[in-house]
């Protein structure tokens, strides 16, 4: 079996979040990051989309580690999806147990929903190597004359393959011959 590439792109393309998270994380303190809620609450609630903040904190922790998964698993397609999901759900807990110990509010529902965002963007990024590996198979598949299988003979098509030559150049059998 041939590995996938390594993507080298993919994991610059997830610097960017992965910088915003770990501000998020390691430099904004807990009242940044309660502005940044209430901003996005406001913003929605000006769209006519009525959450609560509480339900627009659990949104943004589910997405914060979706992008990061999700170009992790393109980065190195080889690595099962689910394990990019679990080293994201692993990263959650990691996160929590430094908020703990800092005077950020750690808890359990930051920890499910940010695992919960990881296995997506992990698995969306399984689906994307899947039907990148296909469509590389499609391609490189060679193809003949309408479709069939290059260098066979196809015009005695009525003809299984399980029949002898002869046979067929005979007549023999249950089908006439077409000459």
């Amino acid at each position: 079996m041939i590995r996938p590439p390594v993507r080298w792109w993919a994991l610059g393309v997830a610097a960017a979040p992965a910088l915003a998270v770990g501000w998020l994380v390691f430099v904004a303190d807990g009242w940044t990051v309660n502005r940044l809620v209430i901003a996005v609450w406001t913003h929605l609630g000006a769209l006519g989309i009525d959450f609560t903040p509480a339900q627009v904190d659990g949104a943004l922790n589910t997405v914060m580690l979706a992008p990061i998964s999700f170009l992790a698993a393109l980065w190195l397609p080889a690595v099962r999806w689910w394990v990019w999901g679990l080293a994201g759900a692993a990263a959650s807990v990691a996160i929590e147990g430094v908020q703990y110990f800092t005077a950020r509010d750690a808890n359990g529902y930051d920890v499910a929903t940010n695992s919960l965002g990881a296995l997506v963007g992990a698995a969306v990024g399984g689906i994307v190597n899947a039907a990148v590996a296909w469509r590389s198979r499609l391609v490189e598949r060679p193809v003949g004359v309408l479709g069939q299988e290059p260098g066979g003979d196809h015009r005695d098509r009525e003809h299984g393959p399980e029949q002898p030559e002869q046979h067929r150049a005979t007549g023999g059998g249950d089908h006439p011959r077409h000459d």
